[in-house]
């Protein structure tokens, strides 16, 4: 919660600042009103993207979970995730993006979905890794304990 309150105020006083009038020498205003309009709209969008997605994060995992019957809790979580990601790009660019961009959305999008899926992958990697390790040390720790006794 914390998280999106200071978005709001980020993006608000962006907002605030890219409206306020501009000085004689700067020819840049329409670049920097292009850029930067757009983060009101984005700042919403994201809020209704996060809690559609993760709302479906947790559908999508329990469903997993359940028919899986509990095994496979990893993949289980690396797939959901991927879902969740798909989902909130699509309906946070779409309502960001769409009819302000018109014709350059769906590069948008698919810049954005590449970027965010690859970044998944990426943290899913190094969580894989380390998984593996923390098991690995666990039953190492384990079998230490069964030969004491």
């Amino acid at each position: 919660i914390l998280h999106m309150i200071c978005d709001g105020i980020f993006t608000f006083s962006i907002y605030g600042i890219i409206h306020l009038p501009s000085p004689a020498f700067w020819t840049h205003q329409g670049d920097y009103t292009l850029v930067l309009d757009p983060m009101a709209r984005l700042y919403w969008s994201g809020l209704l993207g996060s809690f559609v997605s993760g709302v479906l994060d947790i559908l999508i995992f329990t469903q997993l979970q359940k028919r899986t019957r509990g095994r496979f809790f990893f993949i289980n979580s690396v797939i959901s995730s991927m879902s969740t990601v798909v989902i909130y790009t699509l309906i946070t660019d779409t309502l960001a993006f769409r009819s302000y961009f018109g014709t350059h959305f769906m590069e948008i999008l698919v810049v954005n979905m590449i970027s965010n899926v690859t970044t998944c992958v990426i943290y899913s990697a190094i969580a894989a890794v380390l998984v593996w390790w923390v098991n690995r040390l666990t039953r190492y720790d384990q079998l230490k304990a069964q030969f004491r006794r």
